[in-house]
């Protein structure tokens, strides 16, 4: 099954992805960047999603992005409220730009693609 590392620190918008992705992928979620620094030392994964800005209202997850990157070459969903933060994340190494309310559909289009590929 796909696994997808979601870094997100809203317990409701993991809530939604979560229960729109049941059956179709296996979820890691990091809701701070400790947990997702820990994701990074020690899973795989097929799909990244990350959040701007956790547990802030300023954006904090731009060194992590450039990390992920510097390693993991699947796609990665840039995703935040605010379309300035979005494309700092996309500068940073995310390949796409998603408003929060579009992930779930997005993660499912881009595993529609990953299999097809395969």
């Amino acid at each position: 099954m796909v696994k997808i590392l979601i870094v997100e620190d809203d317990m409701n918008e993991l809530y939604f992805w979560k229960r729109e992705l049941r059956g179709v992928a296996e979820i890691l979620e990091a809701t701070t960047l400790q947990e997702a620094y820990h994701f990074l030392d020690t899973e795989q994964f097929d799909v990244v999603v990350m959040d701007a800005c956790l547990q802030s209202n300023n954006i904090n997850t731009s060194n992590l992005t450039r990390e992920v990157r510097r390693s993991f070459k699947g796609p990665m969903i840039a995703s935040s409220s605010d379309p300035a933060f979005r494309k700092e994340l996309v500068v940073a190494g995310c390949d796409y730009n998603c408003p929060k309310e579009f992930v779930g559909q997005k993660i499912k289009e881009i595993l529609k693609e990953i299999s097809t590929a395969s």
